[in-house]
């Protein structure tokens, strides 16, 4: 409920050319009782995807008891939301059949605390929707051992991070802020670059200076 709340918040202030972690941020601020979470871009683990419905399966007898139903089908709406702007992208800078070269950054359900799991992770069901009609590729501060984990998976070690039309941000691992500072140069070519930033971990200006498009929610 509390992430189905910031997701509604951010597609709320999206409506209005607006970013809802901004939003959230200032609604926040110098509040120290009840925070807001931040929206993301998705919901996984092994616990958030399904408990909410297996709580609703139980009270269907009862008439009105609709949250734990409703914060699932926001939960999963983000996902469609970031596909949305994603192919928004494509079709406003590139032709009718070009493939975007893309770069998913972080393959775990989340970045902090760090994890290797991958149970309804965001970034494998984003893969699966993209990966037709795109060029992908993955990247994890634990490749190796996520690897082991499913080996059909196209995973890289060495970036560069230039070769990318977009890259995308899934989970908030603190290694990634600091290998996009470190790897990321000006575009200087005259296709479009996008940084699509769900978490906020790169400066917006910073990008923009280096001539990237930069997307959140």
């Amino acid at each position: 409920l509390n992430f189905a709340f910031a997701n509604e918040i951010s597609r709320i202030a999206n409506n209005n050319n607006l970013l809802g972690t901004e939003l959230i941020n200032k609604a926040n601020f110098g509040y120290k009782r009840n925070h807001i979470a931040k929206p993301s871009i998705g919901v996984g683990g092994s616990c958030l995807p399904k408990d909410p419905i297996i709580f609703s399966r139980p009270i269907k007898k009862y008439k009105g008891y609709i949250f734990s139903k409703l914060s699932r089908l926001s939960n999963d709406d983000s996902i469609k939301r970031a596909i949305t702007k994603i192919n928004r992208f494509k079709n406003d800078y590139f032709k009718k059949n070009h493939k975007l070269k893309i770069l998913i950054i972080g393959i775990a359900f989340k970045g902090n605390p760090e994890t290797t799991d991958l149970r309804n992770s965001p970034s494998l069901e984003i893969y699966n929707k993209l990966k037709k009609k795109n060029k992908l590729d993955l990247y994890d501060v634990n490749s190796l051992n996520i690897k082991k984990q499913n080996i059909k998976l196209k995973i890289v070690r060495n970036l560069k991070l230039d070769e990318y039309d977009l890259i995308l941000i899934i989970n908030n691992h603190l290694e990634y802020k600091k290998l996009i500072y470190k790897k990321i140069s000006k575009n200087i070519g005259k296709s479009k670059k996008m940084m699509f930033d769900p978490w906020r971990l790169i400066d917006k200006e910073y990008c923009l200076d280096n001539n990237w498009i930069y997307e959140s929610i």
